[in-house]
């Protein structure tokens, strides 16, 4: 037994592991290992040392059991493991700190919005319109111009079909299919347009296209495509669009009010579907281009969910009348503003039709914030009302004109001049808006509106050959006693005069004129209903509902109430409708 013992002993002396735990339970480590431990990891291990594939790669893929058909396509694909990188010959890729301190740094390359496809006008041989995009991250300067490739894609009569997205997040640095002609697919009847920046701050940056296409006996079809960029989402890298014959009128779609009031349950609705039946008639028999009526997008939500939420929830009016408008509020209302539109022209089915419809638009109040420019005056001219003014009319130059926007917007910090807004500073940091510009296609008004300090942007444009456009900006210029100055009135009417009796005189007459503003021209005189809303019947309602909360009635007569007044007719005279008619 002894010698047992003394032999047992000395073959643990011969095997002894200093870091051993005296533990019977052995998962336990010993206090010896974890200081062993804790020297061993104290110098970091080389973050490119690698281990190897091979022989995982070898063995996926040494088997393979090949089809009976070899020509048929099969129902799955075989996983491949490259092991080339990992062999010893290989050295290992390379990472610099910078990679790593900025991994999503925006190269100017990335897409998050559009394209969006305008209209502008046309003469006796050519059509004129735009494209916009809008590319992640920018400044004072841009690190990369894009371009646009242009070219006739055939007659209408082909067949017209949404080209299918590319690989990988719809990167379009190739054309995929026919008709390419190198790298960036221009052929011999393509045309390469330069993109000219309309705005970039470290956000985003506004590109803008200039498009300018002769008119021929026959419906033609044509392509467009931005190479060198690529998609944040699945995004076809190929897009058309329809010009009607020089003798032809175009086909037209109209829509307004092209969004959710505050509360809806989008997903209810499956979104907007609606756009749905748009691109299945468009792909039937193509539209030439689409009125928007205004309304094209609902802000509602910025007095909800967004950085109005504090101004909306004071129940004192005088308070809320003189609540200032910041830098601070303007730059969370800018960016509401920004991403909102974002999001509405990103989402499908709307995303697929601007970017083959051509567009013309007019904007209405929920373009701004529901009722803009219909509630009283000392109302109108708060702090907060100028500031979200300015603001939406940016975006709307923006995304629905590819306009530049004003240089600055209101701000409570900064005083408009006679002109309008004064520079300010503090919004052309990291910065770059270009020179404003214009189009023959609009009638601007003479001086800028009482609450959006800018001028307003009426348009005049042919539909084809014998269509005419006219379409009011009913919204700039808006307070609850007039729709627009009187000098705009004169303006608008001049020019439609001019244009119809030069049409006339070319051979080539209008036959029909499409009138577009936001307010109804004809409809029932319902000065009595605003009377029941105004009397002291509606007292006992509205202590009813303070009392005990019977809002019901209430609410549901307050939305017709303000829209009733938005449509400007209450007491008001009348001259300048029976002028339009």
């Amino acid at each position: 037994m002894s010698s047992h013992h003394s032999q047992g002993e000395a073959l643990d002396d011969v095997g002894h592991n200093p870091h051993a735990s005296a533990n019977r339970w052995r998962h336990q480590e010993s206090s010896a290992f974890a200081r062993h431990a804790a020297q061993a990891h104290a110098v970091p291990r080389d973050p490119q040392d690698r281990g190897t594939t091979n022989d995982l790669a070898s063995f996926l893929n040494r088997d393979r059991v090949e089809p009976e058909n070899p020509n048929a396509a099969p129902n799955f694909k075989p996983i491949m493991i490259a092991a080339g990188e990992a062999t010893g010959d290989e050295q290992p890729r390379a990472t610099t700190a910078h990679s790593y301190e900025q991994p999503d740094a925006p190269d100017g390359k990335e897409i998050i919005c559009g394209p969006l496809l305008n209209y502008r006008r046309m003469d006796a041989d050519r059509w004129y319109g735009s494209v916009l995009i809008v590319a992640k991250g920018g400044g004072k300067t841009q690190s990369f111009a894009p371009h646009l490739i242009l070219r006739p894609a055939g007659s209408a009569d082909t067949q017209h079909a949404i080209p299918e997205a590319n690989g990988v997040n719809g990167t379009n640095g190739t054309v995929n299919g026919e008709g390419s002609n190198g790298a960036n697919g221009a052929g011999a009847n393509s045309t390469e347009i330069q993109g000219q920046c309309l705005y970039s701050d470290p956000r985003n940056t506004f590109w803008a296209f200039d498009l300018s296409l002769p008119l021929s006996q026959t419906e033609a079809k044509w392509e467009y495509l931005i190479p060198d960029m690529r998609f944040s989402s699945i995004r076809p890298d190929r897009y058309h669009f329809f010009v009607p014959a020089v003798n032809e009128s175009m086909r037209i779609m109209f829509h307004s009010c092209n969004g959710f009031s505050v509360g809806t349950d989008e997903d209810a609705w499956s979104g907007p579907a609606l756009w749905n039946d748009v691109n299945r008639h468009h792909k039937e028999r193509p539209f030439h281009v689409m009125l928007g009526g205004g309304d094209q997008i609902y802000n509602d939500g910025i007095r909800v969910d967004g950085p109005l939420r504090e101004w909306t929830d004071i129940s004192n009016p005088k308070k809320r009348r003189h609540f200032p408008f910041p830098e601070k509020l303007r730059q969370a209302c800018d960016d509401y503003y920004l991403k909102n539109y974002i999001r509405w022209y990103s989402t499908e089915p709307f995303a697929t039709a601007n970017g083959q419809i051509p567009q013309v638009n007019i904007w209405d109040d929920h373009d701004i914030i529901d009722g803009f420019g219909s509630y009283v005056d000392d109302f109108m001219r708060c702090d907060v009302f100028r500031g979200i003014g300015g603001t939406a009319h940016k975006y709307y130059m923006l995304f629905q004109h590819h306009l530049p926007p004003p240089v600055s917007t209101y701000t409570s910090d900064r005083t408009t001049t006679t002109e309008g807004q004064g520079l300010d500073p503090n919004q052309l940091m990291d910065t770059y808006v270009a020179p404003a510009k214009s189009d023959p296609s609009y009638i601007v008004g003479t001086q800028p509106g009482p609450y959006v300090a800018e001028h307003s942007h009426n348009m005049f444009a042919r539909l084809g050959a014998r269509i005419a456009f006219l379409g009011i900006d009913a919204r700039t210029e808006r307070t609850r006693h007039q729709i627009n100055y009187p000098e705009t009135y004169d303006l608008i009417f001049s020019r439609l005069r001019h244009e119809l009796r030069t049409a006339a005189e070319s051979g080539r007459p209008l036959k029909h004129l499409i009138l577009l503003l936001g307010i109804p021209i004809a409809y029932p005189r319902l000065t009595w209903l605003e009377n029941v809303f105004r009397s002291p019947i509606m007292g006992p309602v509205k202590f009813l509902n303070r009392r005990f909360g019977l809002g019901m009635c209430n609410q549901n007569f307050r939305p017709l109430f303000f829209a009733n007044q938005d449509s400007w007719r209450c007491f008001q005279p009348f001259r300048w409708q029976r002028r339009l008619a």
